[in-house]
């Protein structure tokens, strides 16, 4: 049962590990897009170069931020299953009226 619980998070965990990669790629998508075609913008050349110079470094804050909410995730999803793992051992070894404490020698 406990090989079922830690099987069961590595499938979530890599779940998450697949939609943090894709929102961390959206965010360098976007970003990207945004620091090429900061010519669009009609201001004057300096403040596009300027512009461009943001959203890259937004970019980086971005996916930045993506891999803090997906260490997050992991570590909340790792603690389930650990939790899961401890409730499952406690439950499976009650005391018996047999178990003496300390054991003899």
């Amino acid at each position: 049962m406990k090989g079922l619980i830690y099987g069961i998070a590595a499938v979530l965990i890599a779940i998450w590990t697949g939609l943090a990669w894709l929102g961390g790629k959206a965010v360098e998508i976007a970003g990207g897009a945004a620091a090429t075609n900061a010519d669009l913008i009609p201001i004057d050349p300096e403040w596009v170069v300027f512009a461009s110079d943001m959203f890259q470094g937004l970019t980086g804050i971005g996916v930045a931020a993506v891999w803090v909410v997906w260490a997050i995730g992991a570590l909340i999803l790792f603690g389930l299953a650990a939790l899961g793992g401890r409730l499952v051992e406690r439950r499976r070894r009650s005391p018996s009226p047999f178990d003496v404490y300390p054991p003899p020698r």
